[in-house]
């Protein structure tokens, strides 16, 4: 009997734990998205391919979203971007910053006044080389 009873506690005590770990699954997709974006920003400052990607998505009438949403394996895991408008509750909102290039990404979760995460992404666009 004592041995059952310390078994149930370790799976109650692990179960607990890992249900704490785990999280929200929106402030993950929140996550996933700004992630995804600044690695995708980043990647037209040293991929050429990327560069053209980029390039021809804005010189048909697109801007960042278009970029990177036609970049996405699919939508599942990743929160809502929103161009420059007023955040919904788990999106990214995506500002062009105050330099030629300079993007600002801002995650939000539950509260739309103040944002988790920011990004500043610089020189996008721009081959290094």
């Amino acid at each position: 009997m004592f041995i059952v009873r310390r078994i149930s506690v370790a799976i109650a005590v692990v179960s607990l734990s890992f249900l704490l770990g785990c999280g929200d699954a929106r402030v993950r997709d929140v996550d996933n998205s700004v992630n995804f974006a600044r690695r995708m920003l980043e990647k037209t400052k040293t991929d050429p391919i990327a560069l053209v990607a980029f390039s021809s998505s804005a010189e048909q009438g697109g801007n960042v979203i278009t970029y990177l949403t036609a970049n996405m394996a699919g939508p599942d895991g990743f929160a809502p971007y929103v161009w420059i408008g007023p955040p919904d509750p788990y999106s990214v909102v995506i500002r062009p910053g105050s330099a030629p290039g300079e993007y600002i990404l801002e995650g939000y979760g539950a509260d739309t006044n103040k944002p988790s995460r920011t990004e500043t992404i610089a020189d996008v666009g721009r081959l290094r080389k």
